[in-house]
């Protein structure tokens, strides 16, 4: 069903492997700030819809703005660009507590929703464009594919890394699980979770930037 030789294609492979480690990193921080938002610092569940909301509000302002600028400058380097504003976007979060006001969240998850919506564009066009006419449609599925196995994926491990972090700093087994630990060490699993994911996204930093360089 796949062409294996479209992996020969440089772009394609690195294309698809940051849009996946992305993903990984997205799906991780979904997953978390709603128990940061409503079990650590006590807003409802409207409220928490709303501030998360956020994010795709800040993605849909700048993704069709990068769309356009890669074409001008290139995919690769619109892509980079995306993956240095979402490495600080997690930096950021780290400072997260229970002083955190509507406002400190909101400047926080902004790096987050730009960073995304300035990374995905582009690195969906370069997985496109990468690839014979003929085989477009084995690259959509492919594309779809990463998106998917780096939700799943992330969704599993950094939901693990937070609730090991959180026991690990409580000092204590949690047989309720994380959110049953005081929320100072829920607060401290957190950051540490947002500084790997911080890593996680460095990592694809250095592979873009990486394929920047062979490209000369």
């Amino acid at each position: 069903m796949i062409d294996l030789r479209l992996f020969r294609q440089g772009l394609f492979s690195l294309s698809l492997f940051t849009g996946a480690v992305v993903f990984v990193a997205i799906a991780g921080t979904t997953l978390l700030l709603p128990f940061y938002l409503q079990d650590m610092v006590g807003y409802n569940t409207r409220q928490v819809g709303l501030m998360m909301a956020l994010i795709p509000v800040f993605l849909g302002i700048s993704a069709p703005l990068s769309g356009a600028a890669s074409d001008r400058y290139g995919t690769r380097r619109i892509a980079s660009l995306g993956l240095v504003i979402l490495a600080a976007g997690f930096w950021v979060m780290r400072g997260f507590d229970l002083h955190t006001a509507v406002f400190a969240f909101a400047l926080g998850v902004l790096p987050i929703g730009l960073g995304i919506g300035v990374f995905q564009s582009p690195n969906n066009s370069a997985v496109m464009g990468s690839v014979p006419h003929e085989h477009l449609g084995i690259a959509s599925g492919l594309l779809g594919l990463s998106r998917t196995l780096g939700q799943t994926t992330g969704i599993a491990l950094f939901g693990a890394l937070w609730a090991g972090r959180v026991a690990v700093y409580a000092g204590t087994p949690l047989p309720g699980g994380a959110t049953t630990a005081p929320v100072a060490a829920q607060i401290a699993g957190l950051s540490d979770t947002f500084l790997a994911l911080m890593i996680l996204t460095l990592v694809a930093l250095a592979m873009s930037v990486w394929g920047i360089i062979q490209d000369g």
